[in-house]
């Protein structure tokens, strides 16, 4: 509890896996990933010991300094940490607490992701849908194409030719033998991962992504994102042992000063200069005739 840094290297995620245990995703030198465990007690800082003395299985600790939060408070486990969080609140008392557990593991184990990593040995996997239509729940919705992008400049497109659930399973399979610590889409939240699991849902199709085997788990309420003076809603996803990262997101934090018109992918690059000369544009409601009539356009 509260160890300092901690020399282990390599740690690419980390997830709460039951009770009071954590699971630690660290890569390898040959590019896989090895999974190890460990314990952790859920804890908090206060300035006055006096409320939590009597508060069941808890551990008080006097900690060194004289700074204001001087008392760290450990707790047996998560749910008596929750309901101590909630008596806090009630009772209008002075404390901090980490409401993620993961969050609480790394600063009290002083683990820290990446540490001695380079940026490009992070497997980072790009993904970006073409669809038909922008509801998911249509009934002329479906995904015609699903396109990848890892490691150096590997590339997969996977199309619809045999059926959008053949796509479904195939988009699974590859996200597992690629691995990835880290997913990547522009607007991924808000479209791609909700139209690809309300896809899956309609056509009975598993989306077992996480590194444990488990699905893709979108977040039935909004989140929200503040830049600036601006609260942007979005609906939050998860993919066990991996991060899930949206560029339309990060372009917003980018643009803190308003410069750009528009958020959308073909906007954002052509304002920010990176746009390839010779990329094929396909207006978005074009994209079904393409599909029938001139795929190689669009698999381009």
């Amino acid at each position: 509890m509260l160890e300092g840094s901690d020399p282990t290297p390599q740690i690419v995620a980390i997830e709460v896996s039951g009770g009071n245990r954590v699971a630690l995703y660290q890569r390898t030198t040959g590019g896989g990933h090895d999974l190890t465990h460990r314990t952790f007690q859920p804890w908090m800082l206060i300035a006055d010991p006096a409320p939590f003395q009597r508060w069941r299985g808890v551990e008080i600790r006097q900690l060194s300094g004289s700074n204001h939060y001087r008392m760290l408070v450990i707790f047996p486990d998560w749910r008596s940490f929750r309901d101590a969080r909630q008596f806090s609140r009630a009772s209008n008392l002075d404390v901090y607490a980490i409401a993620s557990p993961e969050e609480q593991f790394l600063v009290a184990s002083g683990i820290t992701l990446f540490k001695g990593m380079q940026f490009d040995q992070l497997q980072r996997l790009q993904l970006d849908i073409e669809t038909v239509g922008l509801d998911a729940a249509a009934e002329d919705a479906r995904i015609l194409m699903v396109a990848l992008r890892w490691g150096n400049g590997r590339e997969r497109v996977i199309v619809a030719n045999e059926g959008e659930a053949i796509l479904l399973d195939e988009l699974s399979e590859a996200v597992r033998q690629i691995d990835p610590d880290v997913i990547e889409g522009h607007n991924i939240f808000n479209f791609d991962l909700p139209f690809i699991a309300e896809r899956a849902r309609r056509l009975s199709r598993s989306l077992n992504w996480g590194r444990d085997g488990t699905p893709l788990r979108i977040s039935e309420q909004e989140d929200r994102m503040t830049v600036g003076p601006i609260v942007h809603a979005y609906r939050g996803a998860r993919v066990q042992g991996r991060h899930i990262l949206d560029s339309y997101q990060q372009i917003q934090r980018y643009d803190v000063a308003g410069k750009l018109t528009s958020y959308g992918l073909k906007q954002s690059i052509r304002a920010l200069g990176l746009e390839a000369p010779d990329r094929p544009i396909i207006p978005g409601d074009q994209i079904a005739e393409f599909w029938k009539n001139n795929r190689a356009t669009l698999h381009e």
